[in-house]
């Protein structure tokens, strides 16, 4: 008779790594846990599902959808962004948890480039996070020119440069990134990504710049003064804390015209293959190395 596992302590490393990692959700969330982590802690630990907080979207998800509306990209293709960059933290074949979980004695080249390529857990200095940034914006860019077909490409490198602003410690003006062997599992009261929290702002505020430059065509290059408005509404709230990213996600839903529902990723994803995935990941890497 197949018996269920009962709790173990060995769980308690993986149930507190989501909550406090920063490989935990999307960007600039609270930390709380993504729903494939939970599936896999309930799966092989028997944690019951009360015991797994789950948090929601607002990071890539929202505020892609959102920025990407005011550089006027086409609203299918951005929804397309939308879901593309949510992706590595949607799908547990790319959220760096499981992904950790599955292959800290296995595929570590995997685990390398979801972890350190693709979000940005690279434990660099400032120099580093500085030269990370710049790269994944100019990578950014490169992929968007390519058009349509380079979409999902695009999606994955916002992500990471979205995890680049987000995945740090240290004073704003000279950011290191958290390691790739634990994220920031220690980082206890910082919840570096919940852009509400001490003055994460100045992070956020400068990435959703950045990203509106990178997409913006000559039309709409006015309405980066939206963008500022944006930025002053997280300042002003600053300090409040996200409990579970409510504020972020009505928010930003607020601001977009024609915000994008998580169903609708379903379509828009299926078109990931790993394969494709994977000689991605390996070039990213390999570009992220180059001096």
């Amino acid at each position: 008779m197949k018996t269920r596992r009962r709790f173990s302590l060995a769980a308690l490393p993986f149930l507190a790594a989501p909550v406090c990692s920063a490989a935990d959700g999307p960007t600039f969330n609270a930390p709380y846990m993504d729903v494939p982590t939970a599936e896999l802690l309930q799966k092989q630990f028997a944690i019951p599902a009360h015991l797994i907080p789950l948090y929601q979207i607002g990071g890539h998800f929202y505020t892609v959808s959102y920025i990407a509306e005011l550089a006027g990209v086409e609203r299918s293709r951005a929804d397309r962004l939308t879901c593309f960059s949510q992706a590595p933290d949607a799908i547990s074949t790319y959220n760096a948890i499981p992904v950790s979980i599955k292959n800290t004695f296995y595929d570590r080249t995997w685990r390398h480039q979801i972890v350190n390529s693709l979000h940005s857990l690279h434990g660099g200095d400032s120099q580093a996070v500085a030269a990370r940034r710049s790269n994944l914006q100019r990578l950014v860019a490169a992929s968007y020119a390519k058009g349509t077909t380079s979409d999902w490409k695009t999606g994955f490198l916002i992500h990471a440069l979205g995890d680049s602003y987000a995945h740090v410690y240290g004073p704003f003006e000279a950011p290191h990134a958290y390691p790739e062997a634990y994220g920031h599992l220690f980082a206890l009261f910082q919840s570096p990504d919940d852009v509400y929290a001490g003055e994460n702002y100045r992070a956020f505020d400068v990435y959703i710049h950045a990203l509106f430059d990178t997409l913006k065509d000559a039309q709409h290059a006015g309405e980066r003064s939206k963008v500022d408005d944006l930025a002053s509404i997280i300042k002003s709230n600053a300090g409040r804390g996200n409990k579970q990213d409510y504020r972020l996600i009505s928010l930003m839903i607020s601001l977009t015209h024609a915000p994008i529902s998580e169903s609708d990723c379903t379509r828009i994803n299926a078109e990931l293959n790993e394969a494709d995935v994977r000689t991605f990941l390996a070039e990213l890497t390999r570009e992220l190395k180059a001096p």
